[in-house]
């Protein structure tokens, strides 16, 4: 059983970790890296530059502070809350946290959920839009934690408005509850058209639950309520996709199968690159532009486009695998079929020859190769893989063990994509042993 920690920092730059219990970290002065495992942990920002990554659960970041005195923007694959009061003196900047709790003597505890869904943020937004505050820290994690478990939206929309909160604004009539929506989630008065349509809405059939949820998954309740974020490119512990935008040179992007899409300018390729590696991190250094180089970590597959993929793998028989995408189809490997092989080989459900066979029997390979013999297999293989035609002791090698059933397709195919040669090839596909699944 995981214990429940509390740790405190001191006035310098403190490193503070725990397990996967329900931990309290309180980060003193200074620029502090709090990591917290499994588990609802509550993190207390300090005066500084913090960077916090929450972890598996529900956790929550603590800050002292106005809300309104604070901005939100996504930097290298993190959602940073900057003061605008105090920029230069103090950010917290967090991957898997879940809310933010902000309190000052003047405007008291407000809450910031983050969101990862649209789902999530209309179930928040509902606290606005019926309740005319920000959610509480408790009925955040427990209405997240029922859509989670698959409780459907309007269910959720209906337990608000039956609720003795709700029930406390008295017998509604559709006009009045079209007005509270309006001027609670929109923060305005209602327009006359808009009015009538979510009357007629109403008078058809349509329940308030529906209503209500169909304002706040409006683009104008997203602008509006602030205390419900729904940020893009920010890393969690489950499978991401993140862009490399202008300004960013570095991201980390958590646990799961994360996927980075490069954009940084227009018509980048993989070619404009060359990667090496840098203890648990891909360095991709452009070729002319030093300005449009940068350097990823935990990142399973950066993409440049649709067909233009480097995977990122942890040891040699996955690379072998994802080198099959350009030894037998002449690409590279697509993200789909990334994550699924290679969480095949990660369960040891498939080995590397078993995804060579599947390959080779492959609708893709049949239509493109229908009828090769071996010596043609042999100049594909070299081709595709080495960019350069079969030598002649090479491919007398190779077809030898074909004729004579010593290895089959499969294993020759193997053979070949782990060689050294290969490795040094096939670029898109490269191996980084701490990378991190």
């Amino acid at each position: 059983m995981a214990s429940n920690t509390t740790l405190t920092g001191g006035l310098g730059n403190d490193i503070l970790t725990t397990g996967d219990g329900n931990d309290s970290v309180t980060g003193g002065f200074g620029n502090d890296l709090v990591s917290t495992g499994a588990g609802n942990d509550t993190i207390h920002a300090g005066l500084g530059h913090d960077t916090v990554d929450g972890g598996e659960g529900f956790d929550l970041v603590q800050i002292n502070g106005n809300r309104d005195n604070f901005d939100f923007e996504v930097v290298n694959g993190r959602l940073v809350a900057r003061s605008s009061l105090l920029p230069a003196y103090s950010s917290t900047s967090v991957t898997n946290v879940e809310i933010f709790s902000f309190t000052s003597q003047l405007a008291g505890t407000k809450q910031v959920v983050v969101a990862a869904n649209e789902d999530q943020a209309s179930a928040m937004r509902l606290y606005q839009a019926l309740f005319d505050r920000t959610p509480d820290v408790g009925g955040a994690e427990y209405w997240l934690g029922q859509l989670d478990q698959g409780v459907p939206l309007p269910d959720i929309a209906n337990a608000f408005l039956n609720s003795t909160e709700f029930q406390s604004n008295g017998e509604l009539s559709d006009d009045a509850f079209v007005d509270l929506l309006y001027q609670n989630a929109l923060g305005r008065s209602s327009d006359e058209a808009g009015k009538t349509f979510w009357l007629e809405q109403l008078q058809n059939g349509v329940s308030r639950a529906e209503v209500a949820l169909d304002i706040v998954g409006s683009p104008e309740a997203a602008d509006t309520i602030d205390s419900v974020l729904l940020p893009t490119g920010v890393a969690t512990s489950g499978d991401d996709t993140i862009d490399l935008t202008v300004g960013q040179d570095t991201i980390d992007a958590g646990k799961g199968f994360d996927v980075v899409q490069v954009k940084l300018a227009s018509e980048l390729s993989s070619s404009d690159y060359s990667f090496s590696v840098d203890d648990d991190s891909l360095v991709a250094t452009h070729n002319s532009d030093s300005s449009l180089s940068f350097t990823l970590k935990n990142t399973e597959v950066l993409s440049f486009g649709t067909e233009d993929n480097v995977v990122i793998v942890d040891n040699e028989d996955n690379a072998e695998a994802m080198r099959l995408y350009e030894a037998l189809f002449d690409r590279s490997a697509d993200v789909d079929g990334a994550k699924y092989w290679l969480d095949q080989l990660d369960q040891d459900a498939v080995s590397p020859t078993d995804v060579a066979n599947a390959f080779l029997n492959s609708t893709e390979f049949q239509d493109a190769n229908s009828s090769l013999d071996n010596d043609a297999f042999v100049e594909l293989l070299y081709q595709n893989t080495f960019g350069r035609a079969a030598d002649t002791d090479g491919k007398a090698f190779w077809l030898d063990a074909l004729n004579s059933d010593h290895a089959t397709q499969a294993e020759v195919a193997i053979a070949i994509v782990g060689s050294p040669e290969a490795a040094d090839t096939i670029d898109n596909v490269q191996i980084i042993p701490a990378n991190q699944a």
